[in-house]
C-alpha cells in the first residue's frame, strides 16, 4: 500500500505528483491546495493572537485556529481518500479489460466511478467551511499578513474549483443522468459562493495594500 500523502517529504510527493502515473492527481492536489489555504489561515491566527492589542478578539482568534486545524487534517485525509478512489477505478479498469464480457466488471466499474465522486465533493463542501473561516478573519488579523489572508483565500477558492472539476470529469462515467444533474447544480452553486467570497476578500486586502504609502 502506498505511504499516506502527509507521510511524504514535499520533494518525493512533488516527484510523485509529475510522474507518468494518474495518482495522485487534480483531486489530490486540490485537497493539499486547500490544506496549505487553510494553514495560512492558522498562521495568521497565531501571529495576530500574539500582539497585545487583539487580546479582545482572542477567543475569536481561537474558534478560527481550532476549526482550521480541524479542516485542515479533514482536507489531508481527503488528498488519501481520492487517490484511493482512483486506483479503485484503475483496478476495475483492468479487471474489466481482462474479462470485457463480464457484466460484473462493468458494473463494478461503474460504482468505482461514483464511489469516487464522494471525496471532491467533500473537498467543495470543505473548502467552503474554509473561506467562511478566511472571511471571519477580515478586520481581524495583523495588518503584516493581509497578504497571507488574500493568499489564503485564493488558495480555498482554487482548490474548490479543482474540486469541481474533478466530480465533473467522473460524473461522466457514472451514467446517470439524474445524479449528474443534481450534482452540477449543486456544485455549480457552492463553487459560486466561495469564488465570491474569496473574491471580495482578495480584493479587499489588494485594494487596501495599493493604498498603502510607500
Amino acid at each position: 500500500m502506498d505511504a499516506k500523502f502527509i507521510d511524504c517529504t514535499l520533494e518525493s510527493f512533488m516527484r510523485r505528483l509529475a510522474s507518468s502515473s494518474p495518482v495522485p492527481g487534480g483531486g489530490t492536489s486540490a485537497a493539499l491546495q486547500a490544506a496549505l489555504g487553510v494553514s495560512l489561515i492558522i498562521m495568521v491566527t497565531k501571529i495576530t493572537a500574539s500582539k497585545p492589542r487583539y487580546l479582545q478578539q482572542l477567543e475569536e482568534l481561537t474558534y478560527i485556529a481550532g476549526s482550521a486545524e480541524e479542516l485542515q487534517a479533514r482536507f489531508l485525509k481527503l488528498a488519501d481518500e481520492d487517490s484511493a478512489a482512483y486506483r479503485k477505478i484503475m483496478a476495475a479498469r483492468a479487471a474489466l479489460k481482462a474479462a470485457p464480457d463480464s457484466g460484473n466488471g462493468r458494473a463494478a466499474l461503474l460504482r468505482e466511478y461514483r464511489a469516487a465522486l464522494e471525496p471532491p465533493l467533500k473537498i467543495l463542501d470543505a473548502a467552503f467551511e474554509g473561506i467562511k473561516l478566511a472571511g471571519r478573519l477580515a478586520g481581524s488579523y495583523c495588518p503584516s499578513t493581509a497578504s497571507d489572508v488574500g493568499i489564503a483565500a485564493r488558495s480555498i477558492s482554487g482548490a474548490a474549483a479543482g474540486a469541481e472539476l474533478t466530480v465533473l470529469i467522473n460524473l461522466a462515467s457514472v451514467e446517470d443522468e439524474t445524479l449528474a444533474v443534481k450534482l452540477k447544480k449543486e456544485c455549480e452553486e457552492r463553487l459560486f459562493a466561495v469564488e465570491t467570497m474569496a473574491n471580495n476578500i482578495y480584493l479587499q486586502i489588494r485594494q487596501t495594500l495599493l493604498n498603502e504609502k510607500n
